[in-house]
């Protein structure tokens, strides 16, 4: 009897703290993220405690809060596209406030081996997605001044059709062929800049082309991007020696082996001939009308 009476002021015990220790106040983790090289705040990075939903995106300043944190050691990370990752093991009080910092290093991607889709990267080979990438040295040796053209054959389910092949037409680019009745043409994707009209863009410009064939590569542009997507990247100054490239073709273009035309005479007998066969009764208007002389070749 005597032990279980004992027993229960120390079960009762053990709740209390349990309780005592639930009801904690939680603590918060504040700090700035900046770049390594230029020590510039970063705006947009995503900071999160790993195994928890708790989580904050910096802002313009590169300052971040995260609040309701538990009492312990946690492993704070800081992560963004085009720099490494960093993780900081953060020792946070019962309701108090710590400090996390973070000073990332840029990592940007090498274009033949990753490709950015939407907010993340991934690497060319474990993309599931319907996603093409074009390699342009491959289509430095087309001669094309439209970058419709040069995507003509290059990618599957891609159908780039013009209807009479006249200089400067409209050519038709359909992704998965026709979705709606409405504007059927993709959304092109110009070093970040979304454009419906690429003709303003040289061929000899692109650096990159990728093009997003289905709905889930695409979502990142909302609506626009139901006709699918072409993202564009264009060359820019690399270090090193100055360097000038000049890249020049020219072309002509006509109508061959017309048809030899009636003169003005040839025609009017002709007209009097159909006329004289078709048996139709009165005067030949035409034989009147052959006499003229204002009559044009």
């Amino acid at each position: 009897m005597a032990t279980v009476r004992s027993f229960f002021p120390a079960l009762l015990g053990i709740l209390c703290a349990a309780t005592l220790n639930a009801q904690a106040p939680a603590g918060t983790i504040t700090g700035h993220v900046v770049d390594n090289a230029t020590h510039a705040p970063l705006a947009g990075v995503s900071v999160f405690i790993e195994g928890t939903r708790l989580g904050a995106v910096t802002g313009s300043d590169g300052s971040f809060r995260i609040s309701g944190v538990p009492a312990g050691t946690e492993a704070v990370r800081a992560r963004q596209i085009g720099y490494t990752p960093q993780v900081r093991n953060i020792s946070v009080g019962s309701g108090a406030a710590a400090t996390a910092d973070f000073s990332l290093v840029s990592s940007p991607s090498q274009l033949g081996e990753v490709v950015v889709v939407g907010y993340s990267s991934l690497r060319k080979a474990d993309i599931t997605g319907a996603v093409a990438t074009v390699d342009v040295k491959d289509l430095e040796s087309r001669r094309v001044a439209d970058v419709a053209q040069v995507l003509q054959g290059q990618v599957a389910g891609v159908q780039i059709t013009s209807s009479t092949g006249a200089p400067g037409e409209d050519i038709s680019i359909r992704i998965r062929g026709e979705g709606t009745i409405g504007n059927n043409s993709p959304l092109f994707v110009v070093d970040g800049v979304p454009t419906r009209d690429i003709s303003f863009l040289n061929p000899a410009d692109m650096a990159s082309l990728t093009v997003l064939k289905d709905a889930a590569a695409a979502s990142i542009y909302g609506s626009r991007a139901s006709a699918g997507v072409i993202v564009i990247t264009t060359k820019t100054g690399q270090t090193g020696k100055p360097v000038s490239t000049i890249n020049y073709y020219s072309g002509i273009q006509r109508v061959g082996h017309l048809p030899t035309l009636l003169n003005s005479t040839q025609y009017m007998d002709k007209m009097v001939e159909a006329w004289a066969n078709s048996g139709y009764p009165g005067v030949n208007p035409y034989t009147v009308a052959k006499a003229r002389t204002d009559l044009a070749n």
